[in-house]
Parts: structure tokens; C-alpha cells; sequence
């Protein structure tokens, strides 16, 4: 009997052991399904957010299609000109510059000017390396010029030279 007793307690105890083992199992399959729903739904958050900004980024270019293009191509030659904005307020009315096709135009306008700027700025940086590593032609005659204008500027401010 106290054998019976020690089997069933050591029974009773395996159970409770597999019982505790079997909620802890449970518990972190629960925690684990929890961070990937977490995940899962940050990944969506992120995605919604990239598209959000994609589509107000890339809107204009991606609805080219639904735009009037004859109405795009006079309009961004309107604004190209000076008083442009009047020009186009004048020909499709009060409301032309807030529709799709102006702000698609002033948008191309606006990058064409910026490659232009860059283009400007770049090519005068390199000139202006160009011309700082170039050699003259004529180094001596570009001396012997360099030394005049010093002894013209020493005989305007008065300073006598020495020798000759």
C-alpha cells in the first residue's frame, strides 16, 4: 500500500509536471504568435506608410496617363515664360494652376532649372579647378608682367626701390 501511494503520488506529480510544462509550452506559442502578429502588422504599417509617401511623391508621373497631355505640353510652355502664370490663369481659367496638369508642369519646370543649376554649378567648379592646376604658356612673360605691375603699384603708393 505505501507503494501504491508513493506510485500514485509520483504519478500525480509527473501529470502536474507534464500539466505545467504543457501551459508554459502553450504560453510562449501564444507570445511567440503575438510578436509575429506584431510583426506582421508593423511590416503592413510600414508598407502603408512607404506607399503613402510613393504615391504622393510619385503621383503626378504615374497619372500622366489620365492627364490631358496637350493641355500639360501648353501649359508648361506657358510657364517657361515670363508672366507664364496669368498666361495660363487667362487661357483655361481661374482654376487651371491648381489642376493636375499645372502642377505636373511646374513640377518639370522645377527639376529642368534644378539639372540646369547643377549643371551651371558643376561646370564652373571645374573651370575654376582647370584654371587654378593649369600651366601658362608663357611663364616668364607672365612673370616678367607680374613684376611690373608690383613696381607700378610700389610707385603709386610712393615706396622708393632700391638699386637702379
Amino acid at each position: 500500500m505505501a507503494n501504491d501511494d508513493k506510485e500514485r503520488s509520483a504519478e500525480r506529480s509527473a501529470r502536474e509536471e507534464l500539466e505545467v510544462a504543457q501551459q508554459e509550452r502553450d504560453r510562449r506559442r501564444e507570445e511567440t504568435e503575438k510578436e509575429e502578429a506584431e510583426r506582421d502588422d508593423a511590416a503592413k504599417e510600414h508598407g502603408a506608410v512607404k506607399s503613402a509617401l510613393r504615391d504622393g511623391e510619385d503621383a503626378a508621373e504615374r497619372d500622366v496617363s489620365d492627364l490631358d497631355k496637350r493641355k500639360l505640353d501648353n501649359i508648361r510652355a506657358m510657364l517657361g515664360k515670363e508672366g507664364g502664370a496669368a498666361e495660363v490663369t487667362k487661357k483655361y481659367g481661374a482654376h487651371a494652376m491648381g489642376s493636375p496638369e499645372a502642377r505636373l508642369a511646374q513640377q518639370q519646370l522645377q527639376r529642368g532649372l534644378a539639372r540646369e543649376r547643377e549643371a551651371f554649378e558643376r561646370n564652373a567648379r571645374e573651370q575654376a579647378e582647370k584654371a587654378g592646376h593649369e600651366k601658362t604658356k608663357t611663364p616668364m612673360r607672365d612673370r616678367a608682367i607680374e613684376q611690373e605691375r608690383q613696381r607700378q603699384q610700389d610707385r603709386e603708393r610712393g615706396v622708393s626701390s632700391r638699386g637702379r
